[in-house]
C-alpha cells in the first residue's frame, strides 16, 4: 500500500508552507538502511519526519525498527525528528519515553501538526515536559476545502512500485464504537471532499500505472448520497479496480449496482461479532442482521469479492457469543462458494478509544510500546499459531506469508533484479 499519510503531509508542507520535501518508504527498499543513508546524504534535510502506521505488527512491537531509523538519522547531524502515523500518534507518550532520539510526535492529522511544530508553535503535538510527555494544545482539523489531493510521485518515492494506491473521500468519523480510536485522530465531524478532487486523485493513480485504488476512509459509504455521486462519476472510467470499507446497512440493490458499475473488486465488511448483545455492548455500527438482510444484493455480483472481518476476545463476550461468531464465519465462507476468507483477530484495546480510557485511564504503563496488550490475554496463542502457519507456508512455497524467511528471499530477488552484477 502506497504511504498516503506522508504524501499528504509532504504535499501540504511544500504547497502551503514553502518547504522543500522528499519522501521515502523503507518498506519497499531492498536495503532500507542504505536507502535512508543515501537520501539523508543527498537531500541534506533540516528536519526529519518518521511515520509509523502500526505500533505493533500483529503482536510484534515496532519500537526496534523506529530506533534503528533514528540511529541512522542522527548519524547525519543533530537533526530535529518528529514522528507521526496512526501507530505512533496513539502511543505517543510511550514512544517518547522509549525513544530519546525522537523529539516530538504529531497527534491526529499530520498537516497542521507537522507545520505547527516546524515553526515552533506546536498544536496537536506531543513533546517532552518536565513531568513527562504532554500535549499543550489540542489538534486542529483542516476544513475540507483546504485538503487537496497529495502529490504521489517524489524523487525517492515511485508510485509504480505499489499494487494499491490509497484515496480519501472524506475525513472524520461520527460513530461511537467503544473499541475504535478513529474519532480521536480525525474528529467526529464528517468533512466531505469535493468530488472533483477525489476523481482527480483516482486519475493520478491510473496515470501513474497503479492498478488498484483503495479508498482509505473509515467507512466509504457514509453519507450514501456523497459516495453514490462519486460511484456514478467513476463508472464513466474504464477498468478501475476499487477496494473500500462499507456498512452492510447501505448495501441496497441500487447501491451495490453502483459499486459494480464503478469497478468495485473487493468490499470489506466489519461484522466484529455475530452476537447482537456483544455488538450492542461495544457500539459496533454494523450488525450481523444487516449482513444477512442484504447478502443477496452483493452476493449476486460475481466480480465483487467480500471480506468479512471479526474480533474475538471482546468485552461482554461469552462462550456462546464466540461460538456464534465462528458459526457465522463458516456460514459466509461456505455461502461464498469458498471464494471469501473471513478474517479475525483477538481484540486489542487501543489508546484513543473510549474503552481504553475506561480500562486504563492515563496510566503511563498503558502506553507501553514494548508489550502488546490483549483484552483477554488467553488469546495470545493465536499469534503463536500465525507464526507457525507462516513458517509452514514458507516451507511449502506459499506466497501470502510475510514471515522472515520469505521476506529475506524477496529482498534478495529484488536486489538481484536491480543489480544483476
Amino acid at each position: 500500500m502506497y504511504p498516503l499519510g506522508p504524501a499528504y503531509i509532504g504535499s501540504y508542507l511544500q504547497r502551503e508552507r514553502g518547504y522543500e520535501v522528499d519522501l521515502i518508504d523503507l518498506n519497499v527498499e531492498p536495503d532500507p538502511d542504505r536507502a535512508l543513508s543515501n537520501l539523508l546524504r543527498d537531500f541534506a534535510p533540516d528536519a526529519v519526519g518518521v511515520s509509523l502506521r502500526d505500533a505493533f505488527f500483529f503482536d510484534e512491537p515496532q519500537l526496534g525498527n523506529l530506533q534503528r531509523v533514528l540511529d541512522i538519522v542522527k548519524q547525519y547531524g543533530d537533526l530535529p525528528v518528529f514522528g507521526g502515523g496512526a501507530g505512533m500518534s496513539l502511543y505517543a507518550p510511550g514512544f517518547l519515553r522509549e525513544a530519546p532520539l525522537l523529539d516530538a510526535v504529531v497527534f491526529g492529522e499530520g498537516e497542521t501538526g507537522a507545520a505547527s511544530w516546524l515553526c515552533g508553535k506546536p498544536t496537536g503535538v506531543w513533546t517532552r515536559g518536565d513531568d513527562g510527555p504532554r500535549m499543550a494544545m489540542p489538534p486542529q482539523f483542516l476544513p475540507a476545502e483546504q485538503i487537496k489531493r497529495p502529490q504521489i510521485a517524489w524523487p525517492h518515492l515511485d508510485p509504480k512500485r505499489y499494487r494499491y494506491l490509497g484515496v480519501q473521500t472524506k475525513r472524520g468519523c461520527p460513530h461511537n464504537c467503544d473499541f475504535c480510536p478513529e474519532p480521536s485522530l480525525v474528529g467526529r465531524k464528517l468533512r466531505l471532499f469535493d468530488l472533483h478532487e477525489v476523481t482527480a486523485a483516482v486519475d493520478d493513480a491510473v496515470d501513474a500505472g497503479v492498478p488498484e485504488i483503495f479508498f482509505v476512509d473509515t467507512i466509504f459509504d457514509k453519507p450514501v448520497k456523497h459516495s453514490a455521486a462519486l460511484l456514478r462519476e467513476l463508472a464513466k472510467r474504464d477498468r478501475l479496480k476499487l477496494h473500500m470499507y462499507v456498512h452492510a446497512e447501505s448495501l441496497t440493490r441500487e447501491y451495490v449496482d453502483l459499486l459494480a458499475a464503478a469497478g468495485a473488486k473487493l468490499i470489506y465488511i466489519s461484522v466484529e461479532s455475530a452476537s447482537p448483545s456483544v455488538s450492542q455492548a461495544i457500539g459496533a455500527p454494523t450488525s450481523v442482521q444487516a449482513v444477512e438482510a442484504n447478502k443477496a444484493n452483493y452476493e449476486r455480483h460475481d466480480q465483487i469479492g467480500v471480506r468479512y472481518s471479526y474480533m474475538v476476545g471482546l468485552p461482554e463476550e461469552r462462550l456462546r457469543d464466540l461460538a456464534a461468531t465462528f458459526a457465522h464465519m463458516i456460514k459466509v465462507f461456505v455461502r461464498g462458494r469458498l471464494r471469501t476468507l473471513p478474517y479475525f483477530e483477538p481484540f486489542n484495546p487501543t489508546p484513543g478509544s473510549a474503552l481504553f480510557s475506561r480500562l486504563y485511564g492515563d496510566a503511563p504503563e498503558a502506553y507501553d510500546v514494548r508489550r502488546y496488550r490483549l483484552y483477554r490475554p488467553g488469546w495470545s496463542f493465536y499469534f503463536i499459531f500465525i507464526r507457525l502457519l507462516g513458517r509452514f507456508a514458507d516451507a511449502v512455497g506459499l506466497l501470502w506469508t510475510t514471515s522472515d524467511s520469505r521476506r529475506r528471499k524477496s529482498v534478495e530477488n529484488i536486489r538481484t533484479a536491480n543489480h544483476p552484477e
